[in-house]
C-alpha cells in the first residue's frame, strides 16, 4: 500500500527578504549594481536528490538574474537544526530552509495535517490538495502571523519507511521501540499510534544516536536514510508505513 502522505519540499524565507528580491528583479540590468545573496539550509548531503535539485535552482536563479542574486547551498545541517533556522528566519535572518509541513504545524497547526499518513490516495491528490484554497489560506496565515513564506510545496522524494536494528513485519513489532522523529506533533503522534516511543532529534544526530543505543530506529525517505548511511547500524529497512 502506498503511503498517502508525501515528504514535501518547502523553501521558507522571511517575507521581508522576498520583497527585497522582488524589487531587485524589476530593476536588474546593466545600471543596477545591487546584488543579493540567499543561503539555503538542508540536512541532506550533496548526493541527495534534494541537494541536486537545489543545485539546478542555484544555476537557474544566478543565470536569470545575471549573477545579481547569489544562492549559497548549505547541506548536512551545517548551519544548525531546521527548528533553529526557522526561528532565525522569523527574526530576520537571510536564510531559506528546506523543511516540511510537520514543522510548520508548530505555528499553524492545520498545516501539520499534510504530513499525516494515509491522507490521500496518490501524489497527484496531494498536489491538488496543497494547491487548494484551503491550504493557501493556512499558508497566508503563516506568512501574515510569522513572516514565513512558502516558495514551493511540490517536491516528492518518496514514501517514508522505517530503518531499525531488528526486523519489523507488522506495526505490532514496533511496540516499545524508540524511533527518531523530527520535532513536530504529527510525526510524534503517528509513532505513538503505532506503539513505538518517539524521540525527537535533529537528523544529523540520528546516526550517533543509533550507534549509542539512544534510539532503535528512524523513519524517513530512502534517499535520506541511505545518504546518512543508517544501514550501517540499522540493518532492517521496512515499509510498515507504506
Amino acid at each position: 500500500m502506498m503511503k498517502r502522505s508525501i515528504f514535501v519540499f518547502l523553501v521558507i524565507i522571511l517575507m521581508a527578504f522576498t520583497t527585497a528580491c522582488g524589487k531587485s528583479s524589476e530593476t536588474i540590468g546593466d545600471k543596477d549594481e545591487k546584488s543579493y545573496t540567499l543561503k539555503i539550509h538542508m540536512v541532506v548531503n550533496e548526493q541527495d536528490p534534494v541537494y541536486l535539485g537545489y543545485s539546478e535552482f542555484k544555476k537557474a536563479v544566478e543565470k536569470r538574474t545575471n549573477g545579481k542574486v547569489k544562492i549559497e547551498l548549505y547541506p548536512n545541517g551545517v548551519l544548525g537544526s531546521d527548528e533553529d533556522l526557522l526561528q532565525q528566519a522569523m527574526l530576520g535572518g537571510n536564510i531559506a530552509v528546506n523543511s516540511d509541513a510537520g514543522r510548520l504545524g508548530v505555528w499553524v497547526p492545520e498545516i501539520g495535517i499534510l504530513l499525516a499518513p494515509y491522507l490521500t490516495d496518490s501524489v497527484d491528490e496531494m498536489q491538488k490538495l496543497v494547491k487548494s484554497d484551503l491550504v493557501k489560506g493556512w499558508l497566508d496565515k503563516l506568512s501574515k502571523e510569522k513572516g514565513l513564506m512558502v516558495l514551493s510545496f511540490n517536491y516528492y522524494t518518496g514514501a517514508r519507511n522505517f530503518v531499525t536494528k531488528k526486523g519489523i513485519s507488522t506495526p505490532e513489532d514496533l511496540k516499545g521501540l524508540k524511533i527518531r522523529t523530527p520535532g513536530s506533533p504529527v510525526w510524534q503522534e503517528t509513532i505513538k499510534a503505532l506503539g513505538a516511543s518517539p524521540v525527537s532529534l535533529p537528523w544529523t544526530e540520528t546516526y550517533p544516536a543509533l550507534e549509542q543505543g539512544v534510539i532503535d530506529g528512524a523513519e524517513a525517505q530512502d534517499s535520506a536514510t541511505d545518504g546518512a548511511k543508517l544501514y550501517e547500524i540499522a540493518k532492517y529497512p521496512e515499509s510498515v508505513m507504506n
